[in-house]
């Protein structure tokens, strides 16, 4: 048998015994970077999350009937949680969506929060459709009540950024760091400041 001959042979038994440890160890890292948590004070709670890399990713039920969906090839860095209260909530997370660390999403009466895919959340980004506690004017009408919101596909939320109830944030936009948006953000902008107003438009980001 010729040189060649042998080293393919090689080659051939190697990868044979190497694919299936190797496809073992694979699942080891992804089950060792994918930590959830999943706090389920209820009943009727369905979860549907895909193999993501997290560590420390932390879902929480306080009531009943809620849906919460994760989309693909997520990365949820460090410490970040959704926290739903009260029953038929929603949150739902497009494919490729990146959160840092210690981004709260908070979901309560019966609201929504859909979150469009390729998205990047930086440290400390709080959306909230609910303000948890109710109030009321002189003559007992509520005031505050909870509204959904919608992030759309290829967001860019920057550290410290805080989205409101009944925010509309369009494909593209940008919310600069430590911006609280409390109105609709347009497509392809820039919004910043405390109330965020749109500072620049017709933008593209790149990573």
């Amino acid at each position: 048998m010729s040189d060649l001959k042998k080293k393919i042979k090689r080659v051939v038994v190697k990868s044979r015994i190497l694919s299936p440890l190797y496809n073992v160890y694979l699942k080891y890292v992804l089950w060792k970077r994918c930590t959830i948590t999943i706090k389920n004070y209820g009943q009727n709670n369905i979860t549907d999350i895909p193999i993501i890399y997290s560590n420390n990713f932390i879902v929480t039920f306080r009531g009943d009937n809620n849906f919460v969906k994760i989309g693909k090839g997520c990365n949820f860095k460090n410490t970040n949680s959704i926290y739903v209260q009260g029953d038929d909530n929603v949150v739902v997370i497009g494919d490729n969506v990146t959160f840092d660390s210690n981004v709260l999403i908070v979901v309560g009466e019966g609201t929504k929060v859909n979150i469009g895919s390729d998205c990047i959340f930086a440290d400390r980004v709080h959306i909230r459709t609910t303000d948890q506690h109710t109030i009321y004017d002189e003559n007992r009408k509520r005031i505050n009540p909870a509204k959904d919101v919608y992030i759309g596909n290829r967001v860019w939320l920057g550290k410290d950024a805080i989205i409101m109830k009944g925010v509309k944030v369009g494909d593209g936009a940008i919310i600069g760091m430590d911006s609280m948006v409390t109105k609709n953000v347009p497509e392809r902008c820039i919004a910043a400041g405390k109330p965020a107003k749109v500072i620049r438009t017709n933008i593209y980001w790149n990573e």
